[in-house]
Parts: structure tokens; sequence; C-alpha cells
């Protein structure tokens, strides 16, 4: 099952640099642009983990933490406040709205990941990767192939000998028309 994202941010780069850092667990990532919309549609996409900027418009990231905190359906939701470096984060409010995370802007691709992972249980056992890891071939199975590939080689540095010639490409006969 795929990592949802919920991402309360106007930047679209923000949300590429999520997609490609977080792609290995198989992220869906939305977005929604202002604060007043992260409620309904966190209750409607059920995301794993909320990314919300703190200067988002018509509702703080501040306000938003908390009105999902105090949502029954959502309140399990981890909730990470995001910050632009040339601000400060208001430790007290975040803690106030019961924010489990912080990630200030521009973040490393690294330090997301291991947010993530540190967050959201699922991703620590459920990562693409996994889903890609075609299971182990029995070592008889392997066994084989390498004499196959060894005999193939031996065939080839030894060629057959042609066999006869196929027989050379004649024009059909005209068949004479009935009147």
């Amino acid at each position: 099952m795929a990592l949802r994202v919920l991402l309360a941010d106007e930047s679209t780069t923000i949300k590429k640099v999520m997609q490609l850092a977080l792609q290995d667990f198989a992220v869906e990532v939305k977005a929604v642009h202002a604060g007043v919309d992260v409620l309904d549609v966190a209750r409607s996409f059920q995301p794993d983990v909320i990314f919300a900027d703190v200067l988002l418009q018509k509702k703080n990231g501040y306000e938003v933490c908390g009105l999902l905190k105090a949502d029954a359906g959502l309140k399990a939701v981890p909730v990470v406040l995001m910050w632009s470096s040339f601000m400060d984060l208001d430790d007290q409010l975040a803690k106030n709205a019961g924010a489990e995370g912080r990630l200030e802007k521009p973040f490393d691709v690294e330090t997301l990941r291991k947010l993530v992972l540190e967050l959201v249980p699922k991703t620590r056992t459920q990562r693409l990767a996994h889903f890609l890891d075609f299971p182990q071939k029995p070592t008889e199975e392997l066994r084989l192939e390498e004499t196959e590939k060894s005999t193939a080689a031996a065939n080839k540095a030894s060629p057959v000998p042609p066999g006869p010639a196929a027989p050379a490409y004649r024009e059909p006969i005209p068949v004479p028309k009935r009147t």
C-alpha cells in the first residue's frame, strides 16, 4: 500500500521534491494551498502523514494542526510543521498544536526520509524496494542456468557447420487466364 502524504503548502516545487525523495515508498502526494482546505481533504484522502507550512493562507499551519488533532478520525495522523529558513518556528505554538515533527525548508532529502520513517510505521516494512525484490531461485535452478550459459558460449566458439543450402528463389510461372 502506498504512502499517502497530504502536503499543505503553496509550493509546487516542495511537492515534486517530496514525490522524488519518497518514491521508494510508492508515495502519493496530495497538495492543498490554503489552510481552510486541509481538514476536508484529510478526511477524504486519509493520509499517513501531513506536512503543513506554518505560513499557510486563511489558516496557518499551527491552526491546521490544532484542528487535525481535535478531529477524532484524524488525531492519530502525524503532523509535521514546516517553516522557511528565513524565519523562526514558534516551538510553544507547535507543541500546543500537537505537531509530531518539524521540518525546515529547504530541507535535506535524507532528513525528510528519516522523519517519515520515524513517524509512519508502515514505511519501515512496506518500501517499494521490497515489492520489487524477486524471490531467489533455488540453487539447483541457478546451476542449470549457468550450465546453459556455458554451453551456449562453447557453441558460439565452435559453430556447427551449416546444413544444405536453401533452394534458390525462382520467379513464379505465369498461368494463362481462361476465357
